[in-house]
């Protein structure tokens, strides 16, 4: 049986590079809330769904609407605002459905 210090470890990692790309504000419910910084871009329409292959439960501010969209690994999809979209799948967080 293997030892969770490697899977820790990789944690760490996933956690790390995510600081870096998204900062993290404090959450409620054991979730972590994340505000982008906007940057303008043309109006959108319609929504995108986009798929979280991140390992926490989190909760995402859109940088450019300000929605709160939630994502976890029991329910990974969301619809997503498109303009917000776009600036989330920069991330290796998101993925498009």
């Amino acid at each position: 049986m293997g030892c969770c210090g490697k899977a820790r470890a990789n944690l760490g990692v996933s956690r790390a590079a995510m600081a870096r790309t998204m900062p993290p504000a404090s959450g409620a419910g054991g979730t972590t809330a994340v505000t982008m910084r906007p940057r303008a871009l043309a109006a959108g329409d319609g929504a995108l769904g986009l798929r979280y292959v991140g390992q926490s439960d989190i909760v995402v501010r859109g940088p450019l609407t300000g929605k709160s969209y939630a994502f976890s690994q029991r329910d990974p999809v969301s619809s997503v605002d498109r303009r917000d979209a776009e600036i989330l799948l920069r991330t290796r967080y998101f993925r498009p459905t």
